[in-house]
This record gives structure tokens, sequence and C-alpha cells, in this order.
């Protein structure tokens, strides 16, 4: 794109709800910057790659900067939808790219001396003027000469050994100097860093992180009751932005477990057993069930380890990632994920025993309380509504150890619940699995900065 014009395409991404991304461990190459949309008939991610400067080399540092790209533009015919460089000026890009690229190891030539034919180059070279492209190399780029660039053409051809490539491209490098963006000492110890650093990450599998969105990342949270789709709908999200953009999965309902909760869970099960091994008579307010501390001290332990998951899904968003959240702590909810009530009459069972315990009660009971203050709405909500009928025969079939009475309670309170629409996007449920998630990506595409 023309710079003079830049403002203009900006304007035509931002009315199409692109949004700009960047990838955060590499350093930005700059003119160049990517945009990605939301193709809504298809549901497909688009990938825009926008270059205000042609900036070319090996893909590990595009060290070469072609001052050309006014009379690129220039060059261009109006004989498409889409405007494309005169046939010389693609040709001359084309070859002088391919050369560029190419190293011992990985030669992105040898693709095509597997398959016999240079399609491309053929093309490009049937369509352009040799006479045309001396003129324009003379006039543009006269540090490539006739002689260079013939040689380059020929190490494109199909059954040109590596040897000769390399040597090529060496005699390019050193033509295309004065245009170089890194010194050549400083380039080759760019590549060798970065090609020690994926080798690494391979062997180590690594996962490689994408890009993150310039306008800052989302906090996405899909909530409703046992059996609405949630991990489906989950599932789907995470496969349509993971692929460009850098994205984090946490299950807010189930947080991972710290040292402390685990402790906490062994002392209770250890309780458990030697309460139910030394006394045979019922709980009652004289004698009151030791569980119900623990069972206390769990809920408060669960409280923390979901604000620590939710000060981990805060950093991550900030970062600019899309954190998808399976289930979120709602208020006004009290069935599922809400702000905990404890154990019926627990405060008052520990209340019996001593003033101490009670004291404690209060003190773990306010704490948990205060940890799910803390976690204030998602940036989008997704909402998956489905009648309770549905949702229990759903959740019954997918199987588990819950109860169908606190299934089906569980059900009818999101069911019933009224979701406020400026936080909350409610989506049918019932409806075919694409269908869902077509409508919940592009309700979260309209939020994206």
């Amino acid at each position: 794109v023309d710079r003079a014009s830049a403002g203009a395409a900006l304007s035509v991404l931002c009315q199409l709800g692109f949004r700009q991304a960047y990838r955060q461990q590499t350093v930005p190459i700059p003119g160049i910057t990517h945009y990605f949309g939301l193709d809504r008939d298809t549901g497909q991610m688009v990938h825009v790659h926008l270059h205000l400067r042609l900036v070319v080399g090996h893909d590990l540092t595009k060290n070469f900067h072609l001052p050309v790209e006014s009379a690129v533009v220039a060059s261009a015919q109006h004989d498409t939808p889409l405007p494309t460089p005169a046939p010389e000026v693609e040709m001359i890009l084309y070859v002088l790219r391919m050369v560029l690229k190419c190293t011992w190891r990985r030669n992105h030539l040898r693709a095509f001396d597997q398959l016999g034919q240079h399609v491309e180059l053929d093309y490009h070279l049937r369509r352009s003027d040799s006479a045309r492209a001396r003129e324009w190399l003379s006039r543009y780029l006269p540090c490539v000469t006739h002689d260079l660039f013939f040689a380059c053409v020929q190490a494109a051809q199909v059954g040109t050994t590596t040897w000769q490539r390399m040597r090529v491209r060496g005699q390019l490098h050193r033509a295309l100097q004065p245009h170089g963006r890194q010194l050549p000492t400083w380039d080759a110890c760019l590549k060798m860093g970065r090609r020690l650093q994926a080798s690494a990450a391979r062997r180590l599998r690594w996962t490689t992180p994408g890009k993150q969105l310039a306008g800052g990342g989302m906090v996405l949270a899909v909530v409703g009751g046992d059996g609405s789709g949630k991990s489906t709908l989950v599932n789907r999200l995470e496969q349509h932005f993971r692929r460009h953009l850098t994205t984090d999965r946490v299950h807010m309902g189930k947080p991972p477990r710290s040292w402390l909760t685990r402790s906490v869970e062994l002392i209770s099960k250890a309780v458990r057993r030697i309460a139910s091994a030394a006394s045979t008579r019922p709980a009652s307010a004289s004698n009151p069930e030791p569980l119900t501390f623990w069972q206390l001290t769990r809920a408060a332990c669960l409280a923390r380890d979901r604000y620590r998951l939710y000060r981990r899904v805060r950093r991550s968003a900030a970062c600019g990632w899309i954190v998808l959240c399976d289930r979120w702590p709602v208020a006004g909810l009290k069935q599922m994920d809400s702000p905990p009530s404890f154990v019926p009459n627990s405060a008052t069972s520990i209340g019996a025993a001593s003033p101490v315990a009670a004291r404690l009660a209060q003190w773990l009971t306010d704490r948990a309380q205060w940890y799910h203050q803390q976690i204030l709405p998602p940036d989008r909500m997704l909402v998956l509504r489905v009648p309770p009928d549905v949702a229990v025969a759903r959740a019954q079939q997918r199987g588990g150890s819950m109860r169908e009475s606190q299934l089906r309670a569980r059900s009818e309170e999101a069911w019933q619940f009224s979701w406020n629409p400026h936080t909350a996007h409610v989506i049918d449920g019932q409806q075919d699995v694409e269908q869902v998630a077509r409508e919940a990506i592009a309700a979260v595409w309209e939020r994206l900065n």
C-alpha cells in the first residue's frame, strides 16, 4: 500500500472489523503490520499483511529494504479486481525474494526441484518483457546489474545445485548491502541465534505463542447450566483463535489446586475416616460433626485458588491474550461458582464447640467472600441457555456423579436467571453446534479492541 494511502487502507480495515496484532517475542519489522478479521459468511479468520515498505530477505530477519515502493505502485495495472504490479516488476521482485531466501539447509526452491517444475517462475517469465525488465532495473535498482539478475533467474530455475544458488545469493547480498537493515555480520548472528532457539523449542516441545492483539486482550467466559455445551463451545473457540492469536484456556469452576488446598483435602479425608470409625452417634449441636470445619476450610481454599487463577487470567489479557474461561462466578447464581454459602449450619455447629472455633469459622467465611468480591465480571460473557429437561438429559448421557436433583436445580437457576444484555450475550444452546459456534465467534469479534 502506498504510504500516502495508509490512512485510507486503515479506515477500510477498521470498517470491516479488522484488529491489529503483533508478535511480542520478536522485534517488529518497520513498515509491516498484521490485521485479523472475521469472514462472517464462512466463520473463518482472515489474516492481512499490510506492507507500507518493501522489506525482503530471509524469513528470520527480513534484512533488506528495497526503496522502490513508489515505482511498484506506479506500475500497477487495474485490469483485475485487485490492482497488481506490472508483469516485469512482479517477476523481478519474485526472483529477488526467492534467491534471498535460499539457505544451505532449508532451500525454498527445493520444493520446485522435487516437483520438476517451477510453475510460478515460468508464469512470470512468460508474461514479462526482458527489455522492460532491464530498463526498470537500471532505473530503480541499479545495484542489481543485468548479469547478476540473469544469474538470479538461473539460480531460481529447476535443477540448479545448492552451491550455485548460495554463490548467487552471496553476490546479491553484497549488491544490496546499501539497503540492508542490519550489518551483514549482525544479520548472520541473528539468523544463527534464532535457528538455535527454534531448534531448542522443537526438541523441548515448547509451544510457539501466536500474535497478541495491539488493543489488548480479552477475558471471555462461557457460562450456563450443566449439559448446556460449555466445554464444546470453549473447544471450538480455542480452535478458532489459537491458530493465529495467543490464547489461554482455564476452568474457573475447577481452578488448579494449591499445596494448601491439597493439604486441607488430605486432612479432611483423614478426619472423615477417623470420625466415622470412632463415633457411631449422629452429629448434633452438642456433638458437632468434625468434618464441618474442614469443609469450611476447603471452601475458603477453593475461593483462594479461584482468585489466584483470576489474577493470572487478568495478567494474560492485559498482555494481549485471549483467555477462554469455562464457567465464571456470577453474582446472583447460588448453585454454580457463586460466593460460597458453605456447608449448611456450619458456623452454628462449629460455634457450638467453642467461641474460638466460631471466630475462626467467621474469619474463613469472610475471607472466602473477600476473594470472590475481587473477581470482577469478564470482558465478554457467552451464556448458553438450554431448557432444564434438555440440560439434565445431556448431563446424564455424558455421565458423572452428580445427582439428578442437583443437576436440575443448577439448570433451572441458569434458565430462569435474568442476564444483563450489556455484559452477557445469550445464545440458544439447542441449536446446532456449528451455528452456536458461529454466533459465539461473531459476538466475540464485535467486542475485540
